[in-house]
């Protein structure tokens, strides 16, 4: 139990949850040059095929650049 500067009672588990959700964060900001990129490629190539591509290569590249973390 933590208790903060107003006295109120805190579970551990709200910690936790607040450093997934941080991370969580983290990781849809990796994201999303890849997605801005998908996005501006669609709007000038208007190639589906080529941006499935990109964005399956961005899925499973980004896990990998998480695992020293």
């Amino acid at each position: 139990m933590y208790i903060n500067e107003n006295l109120s009672f805190r579970k551990e588990s709200d910690f936790e949850m607040a450093i997934i959700m941080e991370g969580l964060g983290e990781i849809m900001l990796a994201y999303l040059p890849f997605l801005i990129s998908y996005f501006l490629n669609f709007l000038f190539t208007q190639s589906i095929k080529l941006n499935t591509i990109i964005i399956i290569f961005t899925i499973l590249i980004t896990p990998i650049l998480f695992i020293p973390l």
